[in-house]
């Protein structure tokens, strides 16, 4: 929602031709977003724990950041790259958010659609 608050937790993983997570990946991912978001980080270990910076090292071929709506409703765009890796793009929408006599008058979860199956490619904790 374009409401200034909501946020989207975003996961990048470097995956082989399978599509299986590479454990040994170590890669500095660069990141580029265009729309109307801003970009909250994510975090990882060395200089500065790379604090809202736009380029982040997966750690065991996975990392996640965090992109924050702005008040203005539209398309944003997030492209990773990486030395010798195949580039990847993700699309979000914000919507607009209708605020009446300072309430909202939406619920956030509305329209979310709930889902307790597991990814196939994570592995199974218990069996």
């Amino acid at each position: 929602m374009a409401n200034g608050a909501d946020l989207s937790l975003i996961e990048v993983e470097v995956v082989d031709a399978n599509g299986n997570r590479c454990p040994t990946a170590l890669n500095l991912i660069s990141f580029n977003m265009t729309g109307p978001a801003e970009w909250r980080g994510g975090i990882a270990q060395g200089p500065d724990n790379y604090i809202l910076s736009r380029e982040l090292p997966v750690e065991c071929g996975v990392n996640r950041f965090l992109v924050r709506s702005t008040m203005m409703p539209g398309k944003i765009s997030i492209t990773a790259s990486a030395n010798g890796l195949q580039p990847a793009s993700l699309q979000l929408e914000s919507k607009p958010f209708t605020v009446q006599d300072g309430l909202s008058r939406e619920m956030p979860d509305e329209n979310l659609k709930p889902s307790l199956l597991r990814d196939p490619r994570l592995p199974a904790l218990l069996t």
